[in-house]
Order: structure tokens, then C-alpha cells, then sequence
């Protein structure tokens, strides 16, 4: 024993050591316990990590690939082992391996998660489509890097490119049904617009046969008539009883009467007014005829004689008048219309206005509209017909209003022939 020291100073020196000893040894326990659990995590994160149903791999600062799990080593048809120290970009095309670097390099610049599609080629030589979702990390121990995800979508690119293509094909369907569809409907305009053509045709023609009838009238009914007459006036002046001057007298009253129906019956048949001295005498003449029979007040406007006016066309505007009138009278229970007929930039403009009870106007426009009856219909296809339009305006309690305009050429046939002259009252 030293001197100087006591033998209580060394049995405290040693209870000291001792308790070192026990807590070095509770440490190296500890120690051990906590290596013993890393070794356990350690083997669980690798068996989560070869497991995994993705693949995964993680890249060191110089695009080496450092780890890699099972799943990857699939994919890449190369062994694990062979992975470690080689570049990913070795399975991809120079194309796809510049997109790839330049993925890297923007996950590196922006700092967050990025994802591609890349196509891959396998050690065998097959190809299949990747997903990338990539990550950038820090290390102390290796440096930065890149943690990747990568996932097989080849199914799911197959199956775009054949959604694509059967979208192409049935856009292409499409497109023929269309154009045949379009083409079914030129047809089907055209033979609307031949039928119009036609039905105008039939019209005038209705008008030119009319005018023959009216002409027939006149030069061979009404001329035989009025001779008739002659002769019954003669034998007025002959002598004769009493009954025989009474039976005279209704000769002469029935063949009177003949006359005054073979006169009307002409001008409804076909107004010679229109012809001899046109469309603006026509219209007054008619507003006339419609106070006297009917009690409505129809004034007349016009800007213009009309005389340069194709005899078709001035047949045209007047038979649209008529009819118009003819609704007015019809349907409308109107006291007053107002008749405008102008020539504005080469085309005939004709109103014809009432302040009757109206109408709703998207009747016009339905299914069902024109299958009582011609009326506007008719109207407003015939109108067509000359390329020219129609608007109809009516509010109801108020009073409706149709406006109709036709070029100046909408209408060039070959004239009527020329009206008979009246029959002398």
C-alpha cells in the first residue's frame, strides 16, 4: 500500500470501480439491445423494400444506381447484384436516356417530386413503358442523390393507344356518317327547293290557265251573251201582248244577271285590272272591293308605279296581297289594315298590316304548322321559292304585321297574254 493512502480510500476506489463496472455493463447491454433492433429493422425495411410491389431504386450524385429492390431487378430483366455501380440509362434509347437526364436535373433544380413516362428496353431486349416518380435526398454519408419509384404502365399505354385508335375510328365513322348525312341533306334541301320551284311553276301556271279561261269568257261567253242581248232588245221593240213583253223582261232580267256572274266570275277567276293597268290599280281596286264586301278600311301606300316590274313578279306580290287580305278577313275580326308596297336597293318590299286580335308567331314555327291549311305557310314558301323573305311580326290583341321582299328579278317567265278587255257594263 502506497503511503499516504489509506485502506478506506482504496475500499472506496474500488466501490466506485464496481459501479462503473455494472453501468458499463447496463450500457453495453443497452447497446447491444439496440444494435440486436437495428439489425431487425434494418432486415424489415429490406424485406419491405425487396417486396414492394414497385420498384424502387435509389441513385448517388453521379446517376450510379447504389440500391435497388427485387421489383426493380424485374423490371430491368438484370439481377440486382448487376444493377449496383451501372446507370439506369443504360436500358434506354439515347432519345429517351436526354429526357432522363433532363428529368434529373429538374428534380435536382426544383428540390420536390417529379414524375415522366419513359420507355425502357430490358437486358433481353423487350420494351416496356415506365413510370417515374423521382425524389431528391441528402445524405452525410453518400452525398446527394435521387430515390426513384418506377412502375410498369405498358397495359395501361396499350390500352390508351387502343382507346386512341378506336376513338380515330369512331371519329372517323363519325365523320363519313356525317358527310353522308350532309349529303343526305343537300338532297333533301334541294328537292325542298325543287319542290318550291315547282310549286311557284304551278302557280303561275294555275294564273296563265286562269288568264285563258278569263280570255275565253270574255271573247266567247260574254261576247255570245251580250249578242244575246242585242237580240232581246230588238224583240223588246217589236209588238206584241203583254205576256209576251213579260216574258221579254226576264229574258232580259236572267241574261242581266248571266252578264253581271260571267263578269265577276272573271275578275275573281283573274283580275284584269292587273293587267291593263297594273299592280298598283290591282291593289286599290282589291281594297275596294274588300271595304264594299266586308267593311274593313284598307289603305294603300305606294313609292312607286312599278311599271318596269316582270308581269310575274307583279303577279306574284299581287296574289302574296291577296292572300294576306284573305287571312286578315278570315282570322283576325280586324276593322282597319294598312297595304305598303315599296322598291328598296332593287327589291319590292310588301307590308300588309292589321289591328285584329294577332296571333302567337312560334305556331309558325312548330311541327304541326301548315297541316290545317296553307295560309302563312304557303306563303312563306313561296317566298322562298323566288329566293326572296318573310317576317311576321303580331302581338296579341294588337294586331300583326307581314312583311315580304322579293328582288326585282325574283320572277322572269314569259308574260300572260294580254288581258281581255272589261266587258261594257
Amino acid at each position: 500500500m502506497s503511503p499516504g493512502v489509506s485502506s478506506w480510500d482504496v475500499k472506496s476506489l474500488l466501490l466506485k470501480l464496481g459501479v462503473h463496472q455494472e453501468e458499463l455493463k447496463a450500457q453495453n447491454e443497452e447497446l447491444r439491445q439496440a444494435q440486436l433492433e437495428l439489425s431487425v429493422a434494418r432486415d424489415r425495411y429490406k424485406e419491405l423494400f425487396d417486396s414492394a410491389p414497385i420498384g424502387y431504386l435509389v441513385l448517388d450524385g453521379s446517376f450510379m444506381i447504389r440500391e435497388t429492390n427485387l421489383k426493380a431487378a424485374s423490371l430491368l430483366g438484370t439481377p440486382g447484384q448487376d444493377l449496383i455501380g451501372t446507370p439506369l440509362s443504360r436500358f434506354m434509347g439515347r432519345q429517351e436516356a436526354d429526357a432522363y437526364y433532363l428529368h434529373l436535373m429538374e428534380v435536382r433544380k426544383r428540390g420536390t417530386q417529379q414524375s415522366c413516362e419513359l420507355v425502357f428496353c430490358r437486358s433481353e431486349g423487350s420494351l416496356f413503358y415506365g413510370y417515374l416518380e423521382t425524389s431528391p435526398y441528402e445524405s452525410a454519408l453518400f452525398g446527394n442523390g435521387w430515390r426513384i419509384a418506377l412502375v410498369d404502365i405498358t397495359k395501361r399505354k396499350q390500352a390508351e393507344e387502343e382507346l386512341q385508335e378506336a376513338n380515330m375510328t369512331l371519329e372517323q365513322r363519325v365523320k363519313e356518317r356525317t358527310m353522308d348525312l350532309q349529303r343526305l341533306t343537300n338532297q333533301l334541301e334541294k328537292s325542298r327547293d325543287d319542290l318550291r320551284k315547282l310549286a311557284s311553276e304551278l302557280v303561275l301556271a294555275e294564273e296563265r290557265e286562269r288568264k285563258i279561261i278569263a280570255v275565253t269568257l270574255h271573247d266567247e261567253v260574254a261576247q255570245t251573251l251580250a249578242a244575246i242581248r242585242m237580240k232581246i232588245d230588238l224583240l223588246q221593240s217589236l209588238p206584241g201582248d203583254d205576256e209576251y213583253r213579260q216574258v221579254i223582261a226576264q229574258a232580259q232580267e236572267l241574261l242581266s244577271h248571266s252578264i253581271r256572274q260571267t263578269r265577276a266570275l272573271m275578275t275573281d277567276i283573274s283580275n284584269p285590272v292587273l293587267y291593263d293597268m297594273g299592280l298598283r290599280s290591282a291593289v286599290e281596286e282589291l281594297a275596294e272591293r274588300i271595304k264594299d264586301h266586308h267593311g274593313i278600311q284598307v289603305k294603300c301606300l305606294f313609292e312607286e308605279h312599278f311599271g318596269s316590274l316582270s308581269q310575274d313578279l307583279n303577279v306574284v306580290i299581287f296574289q302574296i296581297v291577296k292572300e294576306l287580305l284573305q287571312n286578315v278577313i278570315k282570322h283576325s275580326g280586324a276593322r282597319g289594315a294598312n297595304i305598303r308596297i315599296i322598291e328598296v336597293n332593287h327589291s319590292i318590299r310588301t307590308t300588309v298590316a292589321d289591328d285584329g286580335a294577332g296571333f302567337d308567331v312560334s305556331v309558325i314555327n312548330s311541327a304541326d304548322y301548315g297541316k290545317g291549311g296553307f295560309g302563312l305557310f304557303s306563303i312563306r314558301e313561296r317566298v322562298k321559292s323566288f329566293n326572296g323573305n318573310i317576317q311576321i311580326t303580331s302581338r296579341l290583341g294588337i294586331g300583326s304585321e307581314v312583311t315580304v321582299v322579293l328582288p326585282v328579278m325574283a320572277a322572269s317567265k314569259p308574260a300572260i297574254r294580254k288581258s281581255p278587255k272589261r266587258i261594257r257594263r
